[in-house]
C-alpha cells in the first residue's frame, strides 16, 4: 500500500524530525526481505520504529516497524500494519459478503419459516401505548419506515387480536433503541427449549486449540422469516398506525432457542465451530486449519444469506474474547473487566442490592473454589426467607383487602427491629442447610468424584470422539441420551453417579425406608448408573429396618373360600 513519507532518517536514537519521533534505529538483522516475484533478497540499510496514525480516525496511534532499503522510490505500508490501523481487512469475508445496508430487502434464510407454538387457552391482550419521547419521534418514524421498506415489518390494516406497546430506550448519548413489549404475547408463546452450549462443553471441545476467529451476525434474528399465522402475535402500535413483524424479533421468549436451532442445523457438518446464538467461534490447532474452517463457515453463511457485522468480526487471533471470557491456547480465563466491576461494587445494604451483587459474582463462580460455601453466610431478608421456605410448593398469591384480613398489632404497630431471618431457635424453620453438612449430594461432590473416575472420563471422551471402547458398551447403548453439563455426566437430566458415590446415594435415598419400588422411583427421577434397579433392590433387602417393619413386596394370592351350602 503506497504511503507518502516526508521524514528523513537520522542515525541517533529518539531523534525528533518535526512531528515524527523515530525510535530504536538499528542495523539490519538476518531477516530476509524479497520484492514481489523477485528471486534475490533485498538489502536492508536499517530498521526503525515510529508511531503512526490515520488522520481523523478514532483509533489510537500504533508503533510500527519500518525497513529502509536503498534506491526505493515509494514507501509501502505492510499488510500487518495496515490491518492493525483498520485500513485493511484480509480474507474471504470482504469478497464474500455484502453490507446489509446496501441491500434493498433484508436477506432471509432460504426455506425457513418460523411458526410459534402457542397456548390457545391464553386470552389475547391489547396494550395500545406508544411511549417514545418527543426528541426521538422523528428518528423513530424514519427507522420504522426503513424497516418496512426492507421487509422487516409490515402494515396492519385489519383488527388484530394482540397489540403490544412500543417504547424508545436511550442508547448512548444521542441514539436510542425501539423496544416492543412482548410480555403479554409471551404468555401464549411456548418456549422451544433448544439446548444452548455450556461453558464446560466448550472447554472440552476447545482442548488443544491455539488459533481463533470470531464472526458476529448482523441483526441475527431478522434473517428468519415468520410464518403469516404467527405474525399477529407481534402487532404493535405506533403514532403512524399498527405494524407487525415479518421476521423473528428480539423479545420473543423462544427467539434465542429457535435461532440456535437453525444455526446448529446449517453448521452441524463443520468441525471446530462453536455457535452461541449469533456469535460463531472458529478454532484450530494451526493457522492453516483455522483458515480452512473459516472458509467453510463463510461458504455456508453465504449460501444461507446470512450477513456479518464486519466491525465485530476477528480473524487469526491467538487470544480472543468470547461470551465474556478470555480465551487462548491455555483455555478459558476470567475477563479482567468483570473482576474490576466486582471490585468496584459497593457494599450491599439491601436484599435487592445483595441479589444484584451475587448475580454479578456468580459469573466468575467457575474460577472461585467453593463459591457456594463462600457466599452462603450472606444474610437473607425476611421476605427472602419466606420465598425460600415456600419454594418447594406451588401456590398462587391472592390480594385480600385489609378490612377482610385484619392484621395483628405486632405486624402493623410494632416499632422495633426484626431479628435476622435464620435464627437458630426459629420455630418456623423447615430445614437448615449448612456448608459441607447438607444431607444430600452436592453438585461439587459429584463433579469431584466424576473427575476422579476413569470409566466416566472415558465415557465423556467417547461422546466427543464417538469412538466407544468395548468395556463401555452399556454406556454406548444410551449414548444418544448422554451429555456433559458442568463437568458432570448426565443422562436425560439425571446425574450419572460415579461408583464411589453410589453407596452414599442409596443411603440418602433410603432415609425413611421406602420399599424397593418406591426407592427405584426416587432414584430414577434424579440419578442413574448401569444396574441401578438391581442395586436398589439389593439395598432394600439388606436393610434390617425394611426387613423387620416393611410390608411384603408381592401381595399373597387370594385364598378361595367356598360359599356354604344351603341347609
Amino acid at each position: 500500500m503506497p504511503m507518502k513519507s516526508e521524514a528523513k532518517i537520522g542515525t541517533s536514537y529518539n531523534e525528533t524530525l518535526g512531528l515524527v519521533m523515530i525510535r530504536e534505529v538499528q542495523l539490519p538483522d538476518s531477516s530476509i526481505l524479497r520484492a514481489y516475484a523477485a528471486d534475490q533478497p533485498m538489502k536492508i540499510e536499517c530498521v526503525f520504529k515510529v508511531k503512526i496514525e490515520v488522520v481523523g480516525a478514532s483509533k489510537p496511534p500504533i508503533l510500527a516497524e519500518f525497513l529502509v532499503v536503498p534506491r526505493g522510490r515509494r514507501s509501502l505500508l505492510g499488510r500487518g500494519t495496515a490491518s492493525d490501523m483498520g485500513l485493511l481487512k484480509v480474507g474471504l469475508l470482504i469478497n464474500s459478503f455484502t453490507r446489509t445496508e446496501d441491500l434493498a430487502v433484508f436477506p432471509k434464510m432460504p426455506g425457513v419459516r418460523i411458526r410459534f407454538s402457542t397456548d390457545e387457552t391464553v386470552q389475547p391482550e391489547k396494550n395500545a401505548y406508544y411511549n417514545v419521547p418527543a426528541a426521538y419521534r422523528e428518528g423513530a418514524k424514519q427507522r420504522l419506515q426503513e424497516m418496512e421498506k426492507r421487509g422487516i415489518i409490515e402494515k396492519v390494516t385489519s383488527a388484530p387480536e394482540w397489540i403490544s406497546g412500543m417504547s424508545a430506550v436511550s442508547k448512548g448519548k444521542d441514539d436510542f433503541r425501539l423496544v416492543v413489549n412482548m410480555r403479554a404475547p409471551n404468555k401464549a408463546i411456548k418456549r422451544e427449549y433448544y439446548r444452548l452450549p455450556l461453558i464446560q462443553e466448550m472447554k472440552t471441545k476447545l482442548h488443544g486449540a491455539k488459533y481463533f476467529s470470531k464472526l458476529d451476525l448482523t441483526s441475527a434474528f431478522y434473517h428468519l422469516e415468520l410464518a403469516k399465522e404467527s405474525r399477529n402475535l407481534t402487532t404493535f402500535l405506533t403514532e403512524n398506525g399498527m405494524f407487525r413483524f415479518t421476521r423473528l424479533m428480539f423479545g420473543v421468549n423462544c427467539a434465542p432457542e429457535i435461532f440456535q436451532r437453525e444455526m446448529s442445523r446449517i453448521l452441524k457438518d463443520i468441525d471446530n465451530v462453536i455457535v452461541y446464538i449469533d456469535d460463531i467461534l472458529i478454532f484450530g490447532k494451526t493457522i492453516d486449519e483455522l483458515r480452512k474452517t473459516v472458509a467453510k463457515v463463510l461458504q455456508v453463511l453465504r449460501a444461507n444469506n446470512l450477513t456479518l457485522n464486519i466491525e465485530k468480526c476477528e480473524f487469526d487471533k491467538d487470544h480472543i474474547k468470547f461470551l465474556g471470557h478470555e480465551l487462548d491456547q491455555r483455555g478459558f480465563h476470567i475477563d479482567e473487566a468483570k473482576v474490576k466491576h466486582i471490585q468496584k461494587f459497593r457494599k450491599p445494604t439491601t436484599s435487592c442490592e445483595l441479589r444484584s451483587f451475587l448475580g454479578l459474582a456468580s459469573f466468575v463462580s467457575p474460577y472461585i473454589s467453593n463459591f457456594a460455601d463462600v457466599t452462603s453466610p450472606l444474610a437473607l431478608s425476611r421476605a427472602d426467607g419466606w420465598a425460600l421456605r415456600l419454594s418447594p410448593y406451588s401456590y398462587t398469591v391472592e390480594y385480600v383487602e385489609g378490612k377482610f384480613n385484619i392484621a395483628d398489632p405486632s405486624s402493623r404497630l410494632y416499632a422495633g427491629k426484626d431479628e435476622a431471618f435464620d435464627e437458630a431457635e426459629s420455630p418456623w424453620e423447615i430445614a437448615k442447610i449448612e456448608a459441607n453438612k447438607a444431607g444430600f449430594l452436592t453438585e461439587e461432590h459429584i463433579k469431584q468424584a466424576t473427575s476422579e473416575n476413569a470409566p466416566l472420563f472415558q465415557v465423556m471422551t467417547a461422546l466427543e470422539s464417538r469412538d466407544w471402547p468395548t468395556q463401555l458398551r452399556r454406556f454406548e447403548m444410551v449414548a444418544a441420551q448422554l451429555y456433559v453439563k458442568n463437568g458432570i455426566l448426565v443422562k436425560r437430566g439425571c446425574a450419572v453417579i460415579p461408583k464411589a458415590l453410589q453407596r452414599e446415594t442409596l443411603e440418602i435415598a433410603q432415609k425413611g425406608h421406602p420399599m424397593s419400588a418406591k426407592l427405584k422411583s426416587i432414584l430414577r427421577e434424579r440419578v442413574w448408573w448401569p444396574g441401578l434397579p438391581k442395586d436398589a433392590e439389593d439395598w432394600v433387602k439388606s436393610c434390617e429396618v425394611c426387613a423387620t417393619n416393611g410390608r411384603p413386596e408381592s401381595v399373597p394370592p387370594m385364598e378361595r373360600i367356598m360359599a356354604p351350602r344351603t341347609i
